[in-house]
């Protein structure tokens, strides 16, 4: 019987933390912004919300949030260019490997004051090999530029 019950009592404090524990979220605004740069003319940063809860693997089911920013490094900023013409970073600056995004594919395509996003992100079962497929980038939209004066 004290079994059962310490069973029934576990499962009461641990079912909780694993329905509300772990869950992440990153959304991103609906402006992005462009500046001069040196190494390449422009860069276009597309500021990132990060928010969640805990680590399940550690039982700690804090919340945290915080902000970071995917940047796309371009030598134009008029028309469509092929994703070949770009580079995708998840680190400011960095636009060689291993921060660069390799493989790949799709555009961006300046529209007014707006950039369109169409990009694939290469998907891998072995880093060595080719890639297996290719999935959507998950900023893909169209985003109002907000231009930043050096």
């Amino acid at each position: 019987m004290i079994k059962k019950t310490f069973y029934k009592l576990l499962l009461i404090i641990i079912l909780p933390l694993i329905l509300n524990g772990c869950y992440s979220n990153e959304t991103v605004d609906s402006k992005i912004f462009l500046r001069k740069t040196d190494k390449y003319k422009y860069e276009i940063q597309i500021s990132v919300y990060n928010e969640g809860r805990g680590n399940i693997h550690t039982l700690d089911i804090s919340k945290y949030e915080f902000e970071s920013s995917h940047w796309i490094y371009l030598n134009s900023k008029k028309g469509k260019l092929k994703a070949s013409d770009i580079v995708l970073t998840y680190e400011n600056g960095k636009t060689e490997y291993p921060w660069k995004q390799s493989n790949l594919r799709g555009y961006v395509e300046f529209i007014n004051d707006s950039l369109l996003i169409n990009l694939k992100i290469p998907v891998y079962i072995d880093e060595d090999e080719k890639p297996e497929d290719w999935s959507d980038y998950k900023f893909n939209g169209k985003y109002k530029i907000e231009v930043i004066d050096k």
